[in-house]
């Protein structure tokens, strides 16, 4: 229901879930975004909050609250939540990609976004998500060159993992190498199809 936008529904059915898993932060985050629909930014946020109250570190929560400080225009505010979570373990990597997602909205300096990055690899170096980010970063940045390094260090870390394969390919094909780009892409098509 909240894929089509139809909060009334979401909301019906979000009833029911929490009849059944009144503890359950996901409840609270899901109850939020369909408020959020119906433009009930003070309702939903009170629902993010909620399933913080009941799991801290609920990321969902937090990354949801983030976004409605940014709505509000309060970047401290959505940079502390993050931050919150640093100064507890300087390598989480969801927090670290999430205050880097805070940032990139707030047009910080590249530098300070690419550092965060970068220790979210450091701290989590088996991690798809966390070399996606730095990739990523990249290749908005227009970095080719970047980001074909970091996604070759992501494979070197994590053979045989299909989205880094791809990422190899689609950086390498970024960066002008078309004939590497094929056979990267080749590899992924036979990891896949065997």
């Amino acid at each position: 229901y909240l894929r089509k936008r139809d909060a009334d529904r979401a909301l019906g059915a979000l009833q029911a879930l929490e009849s059944k898993q009144p503890e359950n932060p996901m409840t609270y985050n899901l109850r939020g975004a369909a408020l959020i629909l119906k433009k009930d930014l003070a309702g939903a946020r009170a629902n993010f909050e909620r399933a913080l109250g009941l799991q801290p570190a609920y990321m969902p929560a937090v990354n949801n609250l983030a976004r409605l400080d940014l709505r509000e225009n309060d970047r401290v505010a959505a940079r502390k939540r993050f931050q919150d979570f640093l100064d507890r373990d300087p390598n989480n990597e969801p927090a670290l990609i999430g205050l880097a997602a805070v940032l990139r909205t707030t047009g910080a300096d590249a530098g300070e976004i690419e550092k965060l990055l970068k220790q979210a690899v450091a701290g989590n170096p088996t991690s798809v998500s966390a070399h996606g980010a730095l990739i990523n970063f990249y290749m908005r940045s227009r970095n080719f060159t970047a980001a074909r390094g970091a996604a070759q260090a992501a494979q070197a870390a994590l053979p045989g993992e299909p989205r880094v394969v791809q990422a190899v390919g689609m950086t390498q094909l970024a960066a002008g190498e078309t004939r590497q780009a094929i056979a990267s892409l080749t590899r992924l098509a036979e990891m896949q199809y065997g």
